[in-house]
């Protein structure tokens, strides 16, 4: 599928699912969107009871004045129809809030996306559900309701996602979400409302030599048990942090650059326990890297300096293993 162009449409512009592997390349998908057929339901349900109104107590004999009961025929009508709008809305419900994209993939799908443009959906640019595992390679999610790139969290979707630019969308530019474990590399994630990369729930993957700046979170956010391996990625001008760890979660942050962020280079609370290898935290308002609460984990070889507060802070009941670090300035 080549060049297309697929707007406001009612689900996804376009849906790959069951094993298929297409490629598509260059197309447009926007404005699509998530309102109208579940609206429609139930306005004819609702059309529907009103004409049958019904008298199902057992009276089908003549009213006062002589109108007729209406049978409970027309009722149970009522009710099936009710029934299956009901079925039809949690279908609807359900695409909604997972397919409800630019480009949808779900099932064992795969192939190859290159290119493309998914602009001002209701839901995500691109969305990804089940096991599917496509490559996701230079397309432009912007604008979106929800997240640029989405690896839904009720999957295990993988597959690899490069050089794709996801920027401006109203959650995160790429979500991680239920055990998907992808490898994400090259992208460019900025000016999102929430984190430029977001790991949630059990996930896990690599992420590399990303940049991911001007997000109104975080750079990169792992929370949940997620434990992602994050190597190489530059986070920067983020309004919180450039790296945050949440929850239980941990992996391996090595060899990124977190500079000039709006509070730490790195934050690690709750629970987590992430190790923090070769990182250099520059220029932050706050500290380099900063552990609250009952945080652990290990941070060596890392490299703190020109930061406002401390190079490493250490706070509450937090013990981290602080080995061969460098804070200067």
């Amino acid at each position: 599928a080549r060049q297309n162009v697929c707007r406001q449409n009612c689900l996804a512009g376009i849906w790959v699912q069951d094993q298929a592997y297409p490629l598509l390349e260059g197309n447009t998908c926007e404005n699509n969107w998530q309102w109208l057929w579940p609206g429609l339901v139930w306005l004819l349900l609702l059309l529907l009871l009103l004409w049958f109104p019904g008298d199902c107590g057992g009276k089908h004999k003549k009213k006062e004045g002589g109108e007729n009961g209406t049978p409970c025929l027309l009722w149970f009508l009522g009710i099936a129809a009710a029934s299956t709008a009901k079925h039809l809305m949690d279908l609807l419900l359900f695409l909604r809030g997972n397919k409800q994209s630019g480009i949808a993939y779900s099932e064992s799908a795969g192939g190859t996306a290159r290119n493309n443009t998914c602009r001002n959906n209701q839901s995500d640019g691109i969305g990804l559900g089940g096991e599917a595992k496509p490559v996701l390679e230079g397309n432009r999610c912007m604008e979106n309701r929800r997240h640029g790139v989405c690896y839904f969290s009720e999957g295990k979707a993988s597959g690899t996602a490069v050089r794709n630019i996801c920027s401006q969308n109203e959650a995160s530019g790429i979500a991680v979400g239920g055990q998907a474990q992808p490898q994400l590399e090259g992208n460019t994630c900025e000016n999102n409302t929430y984190s430029g990369i977001a790991y949630l729930e059990s996930t896990g993957g690599v992420a590399r030599q990303n940049v991911c700046r001007q997000n109104g979170h975080h750079g990169i956010g792992v929370q949940g048990q997620a434990q992602p391996q994050l190597e190489g990625n530059t986070c920067e001008n983020n309004t919180y942090n450039g790296i945050a760890y949440f929850e239980s979660a941990g992996g391996v942050a090595r060899q990124n650059v977190c500079r000039r962020n709006g509070k730490h280079g790195i934050g690690v609370n709750a629970q987590a326990q992430p190790l923090l290898e070769g990182n250099s935290c520059e220029n932050n308002k706050k500290s380099g890297i900063a552990y609250f609460d009952s945080a652990g984990g290990t941070a060596r070889n890392n490299t703190c300096h020109n930061n406002d507060s401390c190079g490493i802070y250490v706070g509450e009941q937090a013990q981290p293993l602080l080995e061969g670090n460098t804070c200067e300035n």
